[in-house]
């Protein structure tokens, strides 16, 4: 660990990899096992759920990556969303959220194109939860008495200065299922912004 006293410089980022590279096997990050299998479950029902509601919607059967673009298209406001660079039609949540607030959608639109983000959000989610599960279970259990995953991520610096990780990515887990990151027994979780 890094000794922190007043007056202190800040760590470079190469001084913190090594810190955080050197505790991989030591410290490992812990996720709990019942919860990872909890929101695994909870958000296929919810894929499930909202699936089912976005295909009541649109009238299509079958739900994929083309079929907002083929309802928008026939409802005439596919052009309000954001291009990729190859020229496609682009999803991501600054492209959906433009789109939502453009005055030409009717209320069933906006409930058709909300439906699709959610549901695309839910299954990355829900994605990432089950990439968890390839980790090792430890022999400790969690400050809540539950089963615990051992997370030991790749550790690297990115070219804005700071650092990143991967395998897992748990810097980008989304914040309604960040509870799976806990402690063993005996420990105290302290939630911050890492960011900063």
């Amino acid at each position: 660990m890094i000794n922190c006293y007043k007056g202190m410089q800040i760590p470079t980022v190469e001084q913190a990899l090594s810190v955080l590279r050197g505790n991989n096997e030591m410290r490992p990050i812990y996720a709990d096992y019942d919860k990872v299998l909890m929101n695994i479950f909870s958000l296929g029902k919810k894929i499930e759920s909202m699936t089912s509601e976005f295909m009541r919607l649109t009238g299509v059967d079958l739900f994929k990556d083309t079929v907002l673009d083929y309802y928008a298209k026939e409802n005439g406001f596919l052009e309000l969303f954001d291009r990729t660079p190859t020229g496609g039609v682009s999803h991501s949540a600054e492209s959906i959220e433009q789109v939502l607030v453009n005055e030409r959608l009717t209320p069933k639109d906006i409930k058709v194109v909300s439906t699709y983000h959610e549901v695309e959000r839910a299954k990355s989610a829900r994605s990432s939860l089950v990439g968890l599960l390839q980790n090792p279970i430890s022999n400790k259990v969690s400050c809540d008495g539950h089963r615990m995953l051992e997370l030991r991520p790749d550790w690297s610096s990115q070219n804005t200065g700071r650092v990143a990780m991967s395998r897992p990515a748990i810097q980008n887990l989304r914040r309604e299922i960040q509870e799976i990151i806990t402690v063993p027994m005996g420990y105290k979780l302290i939630h911050c912004d890492s960011g900063q």
